[in-house]
């Protein structure tokens, strides 16, 4: 059982589990949330947070605080402005007692790193006291939970040591109204196969719901049959089964025709003999719950990732310093249960979680059950502590794991990976995409220092949503989930095992894009030699135009291809987009808020470009100004517009990051990027494209350079949604003839 938690050498919660709950209440006191009725995710609420005190008396430079887990994205909140959203006083019903409230986001007191601060400037609170918080337009949680926990704690000397009260049990806080309808396929299913087809609906904030008397609906098509439609056992999805008659690309149509929602699903090949390889979607960066700094069970994470994310490999990854030898074995019992060969995979995981100076953050996944955890510190502390020791550094810990039946995604996480570490034996995966961004400069630097890594993409998330996660208010996180595409001969350990070692996988930040890329037939991840000039071919379905496809040969471009169809008549688009720093979500966050302006025109229409929250707006205010908030972490969004102009029009973008001016005609004859300083913040100008672009593409480049030694030829590719997706490099050792 866990004594304390907390940074060491830092303030520790003290949680006392051999005091009887009666005792600690009378010792102690206790909290009370004054509320039980469900909260929409994302609305305001007034709120009220009551501490009784103890037998222990708070004196001056005393505490009380509230806290939270890192996950929970609250809104900031206040003292200054009564009238203003978040605005929180105390009271206290001791009148002579002097109280200074202060709210810190990231406080001392990890994982519940949020928190209101109460401290007694004067006089004494004793037993029998009341103190009440009262939070006023407190913009809650984005995210569902079934009950909002927060923590009530004492410091009654005002030093390291805080008192964890008794348990108080949260309100539920649950979807929105209906907003999107997805349908997410498996890659690959043969002929009359049943395929199972993920149904989702989602609120504006990425929630899960479902429909009360509603169910979505497949609609008929030709040598589609529809066996069956269920709920997907207890979580808020539904599960169809399909039958398709025809080989090829299908791409199935679903709807919920009540609410005017419709949705079609990713391509799925449908084949008419089993191929050698097929695709299986999964997640080994899926993230962590309560086992680590997140919500939620393992069981929930591993259910949610199978029934309402479609995925079909993942593994759990909770930082290993918050994980106690009971909680190691918890994880191995669940995600030991939820593995399920020929459905379903679930990788026993965990993150090995040093500061980025010692080694950094690193997805560990192991092959078999694995008693021992081998981890870079412990955040609390046991009444039997665990014996294995601790492995500090990278040094040690690829050390000892080398020659274990482990591999490791190196990723841009809380503690990005150092990649001045390396132990290419198990080290096969980088990681270019997750909820904290799309990172294509970490893979970059991989391929720079020679390593040859396969290609990832992931969630890393905290709120117990694998594989369809989204950032909310962006407190936490930046972007969308990502997801990995294996490919495997079936859907096994063994067979996922020898995909990875391969590095036969691909990545995209979250669509499930079909791609094939070979280099003289060799797939993805190979190795080989040649002489001659390697002939690259490219296979694409998308799931939306696809826009331009660019062929790298380690971190440098060699070919770009994009469709020679004509673009939308008389639309101009402009993206920004781009990282501030390479870093975890906080570094690579840019904030694009500002304006744009037409002088000697008119904007008819504004539509807006792969927006990712709420909180990213565009809004039109006359025929003349786009006023645009906004935050981009690698992936981009902008708008398209209808602009009515003739020779004098003059159009200015107006950002933090960059402001500039040009003419219609000039971008119309040809795009314009700018360079906007930060790691790659950007802003591009041109013709909108043609909504008409193919989602198919197949294309071949022979590399006739006169080079000699590596080339790691790989491929990434950009659809007209600003979706893309990332091939693992195939490692070509050219000798010339």
């Amino acid at each position: 059982m866990l004594v304390s938690s907390g940074f060491p050498q830092r303030p520790q919660i003290h949680h006392f589990p051999g005091i009887d709950l009666s005792e600690r209440r009378r010792l102690h006191g206790s909290g009370r949330i004054m509320r039980s009725a469900a909260v929409p995710a994302g609305d305001n609420i007034d709120l009220t947070l009551r501490f009784e005190l103890g037998a222990t008396a708070i004196p001056a430079g005393g505490h009380l605080r509230v806290a939270w887990l890192w996950p929970f994205d609250w809104a900031m909140l206040q003292t200054s402005d009564p009238d203003a959203p978040g605005y929180v006083h105390a009271c206290c019903s001791r009148r002579e007692v002097g109280l200074r409230v202060t709210f810190a986001f990231r406080g001392e007191l990890i994982p519940w790193n949020h928190h209101i601060d109460v401290e007694v400037l004067s006089g004494l609170l004793a037993e029998g006291d009341a103190v009440e918080l009262i939070c006023r337009k407190w913009r809650a949680p984005t995210f569902i939970v079934p009950a909002a926990e927060l923590l009530f704690l004492i410091n009654p000397d005002g030093g390291d040591r805080w008192v964890q009260l008794l348990p108080v049990r949260g309100f539920p806080i649950v979807a929105g109204t209906p907003a999107r309808l997805f349908a997410l396929a498996p890659a690959d299913g043969l002929v009359d196969e049943d395929i199972a087809l993920t149904l989702r609906v989602e609120d504006v904030w990425g929630n899960p719901l479902l429909i009360e008397g509603f169910v979505p609906e497949v609609i008929p098509a030709d040598g589609v049959r529809v066996i069956s439609v269920e709920r997907a056992g207890n979580m808020p999805a539904h599960r169809a089964r399909v039958r398709i008659a025809n080989p090829g690309i299908h791409r199935i149509e679903v709807a919920i025709p009540h609410f005017q929602l419709w949705a079609e699903s990713n391509p799925v090949r449908i084949a008419a003999e089993p191929p050698p390889l097929r695709i299986f979607w999964g997640d080994l960066h899926a993230g962590q719950g309560q086992i680590g700094c997140g919500v939620g069970s393992v069981r929930h994470h591993f259910d949610y990732a199978r029934h309402v994310a479609g995925l079909q490999v993942c593994s759990h990854q909770a930082n290993d310093h918050h994980v106690s030898l009971d909680l190691w074995e918890q994880t191995r019992r669940e995600s030991a249960a939820a593995n399920e060969e020929g459905s379903f995979i679930a990788f026993l995981g965990c993150e090995w979680s040093a500061y980025t100076p010692d080694g950094g953050d690193r997805n560990v996944v192991y092959r078999r059950d694995e008693p021992r955890l081998r981890r870079s510190g412990r955040f609390f502390t046991e009444d039997v502590p665990d014996p294995e020791p601790d492995l500090e550094t990278a040094t040690e810990f690829l050390a000892v794991m080398r020659d274990e039946e482990v591999f490791i995604n190196m990723h841009v996480g809380g503690r990005p990976t150092n990649l001045d570490f390396h132990e290419p034996r198990i080290e096969s995966l980088a990681e270019v995409h997750s909820t904290h961004g799309t990172s294509d400069w970490f893979v970059f630097d991989a391929l720079r220092r020679g390593y040859r890594v396969g290609i990832t993409a992931g969630t890393d998330g905290v709120v117990g949503r694998p594989g369809c996660d989204h950032p909310g208010s962006r407190l936490i996180r930046n972007a969308r989930s990502g997801v990995t595409a294996f490919l495997a001969s079936e859907l096994t350990e063994d067979a996922l095992w020898e995909a990875i070692a391969t590095r036969r996988c691909y990545a995209t930040d979250g669509p499930r894009i079909l791609l094939d890329v070979r280099a003289d037939g060799h797939p993805m991840g190979s190795e080989y030699a040649t002489t001659d000039a390697p002939l690259v071919s490219i296979e694409a379905e998308g799931t939306a135009a696809i826009e331009q496809v660019d062929l790298l040969c380690g971190p440098d471009l060699l070919w770009t291809w994009r469709p020679t169809m004509a673009s939308a008549e008389g639309a101009l688009r402009i993206l920004w987009g781009g990282t501030e720093r390479h870093g975890s979500a906080p570094d690579q966050r840019v904030c694009w808020q500002g304006r744009f302006v037409v002088e000697n025109g008119r904007i008819a229409h504004v539509e807006p470009v792969a927006l990712v929250t709420p909180y990213d707006r565009l809004e039109r205010v006359d025929d003349q100004t786009v006023c645009f908030d906004t935050v981009t972490a690698g992936n981009r969004m902008g708008m398209c517009l209808a602009i009515e102009a003739d020779a004098a029009t003059l159009c200015r973008f107006e950002s933090g990051p960059a402001t500039f001016a040009f003419g219609l005609s000039q971008v119309r004859e040809q795009p314009m990027r700018v360079d906007a300083g930060g790691t790659s913040r950007h802003v591009i100008v041109g013709p909108a494209p043609n909504p008409n672009l193919p989602r198919r593409v197949e294309l071949s480049f022979r590399d006739t350079r006169t080079v000699k030694g590596l080339c790691p030829y790989w491929v990434q590719l950009t659809q007209c949604d600003q979706h893309r997706a990332w091939s693992s490099p195939i490692y070509v050792q050219r000798q010339l003839g």
